[in-house]
């Protein structure tokens, strides 16, 4: 197998064991390195990267609980067969169709529902409106290669009605990316909180599960460059067929 460039940035402030993953997670889902193909062995990665086994192993670690590749017993890693797919909440808006687009996988919604009309009270709070103010909400059940795998609600202030058209028309449309070109406007922030939850009857039935099957629940606020609140969401997640990941650093 022909490994490419390793790109190791030596003088960026990401850790070395980091910036590893990533490229060989590139390497990965864009086919670079095909489903079932045996990678190099951890001595020859590391001398290919200029790194210790300690830092091959861990980032080879992390890509194997993304579900990229398996580890064998006395056989190595091997890229996994089903390469399965990742919601970066590190990504400023979710932005969820472009984590999920750019792996290869397909992306579109069922959308239950679009309209202006007066919003939750936890929604006008977060959108800084008036309680019982009038905004946009869009109600959407979110598939992943053609499987169930999200229900969310979001929220918009009312001056973002004009994404309501493109929204009910397209199934693969990415609500980011409507506002961007009808709005103009773009995610700059956003702010989240991640909860386990049991579906209940609603949940259940829109995402095709048994009654208190362990959900992912995410409500998040997000604003544009200027500050102002431009989107705010609540989102029940299927980890079996979506995982997140999550990634700090110093």
């Amino acid at each position: 197998m022909r490994l490419l460039p390793s790109g190791i940035d030596r003088s960026s402030p990401v850790p070395i064991h980091f910036q590893v993953r990533k490229l060989l997670e590139h390497q990965i889902e864009t086919g670079q390195w095909h489903q079932g193909v045996s990678l190099p062995s951890e001595f020859e990665l590391g001398e290919y990267f200029g790194v210790s086994r300690a830092t091959i192993r861990q980032a080879l670690h992390s890509i194997e609980q993304q579900g990229l590749i398996t580890k064998r017993k006395g056989r190595g890693s091997f890229v996994a067969e089903t390469v399965s797919g990742s919601w970066l909440l590190q990504s400023v808006g979710g932005l969820f169709d472009d984590e999920l687009s750019r792996r290869g996988l397909t992306i579109e919604s069922e959308v239950l529902r679009a309209v202006v009309e007066p919003l939750p009270a936890w929604a006008a709070l977060l959108l800084q409106l008036n309680e019982g103010a009038a905004g946009v909400t869009i109600e959407r059940l979110r598939r992943v290669d053609g499987k169930q795998a999200l229900y969310v609600v979001n929220h918009l202030p009312p001056e973002y009605a004009g994404v309501l058209p493109a929204i009910k028309g397209d199934l693969k449309a990415s609500l980011y990316r409507t506002l961007r070109d009808h709005c103009g406007v773009e995610p700059a922030g956003n702010s989240r909180v991640i909860e386990a939850v049991a579906a209940g009857r609603v949940l259940a039935g829109h995402l095709d599960l048994p009654l208190r099957y362990p959900l992912v629940f995410i409500q998040s606020v997000v604003w544009d460059s200027s500050s102002k609140p431009m989107d705010c969401y609540r989102a029940w997640l299927r980890t079996d067929r979506l995982r997140i990941a999550m990634i700090a650093q110093d």
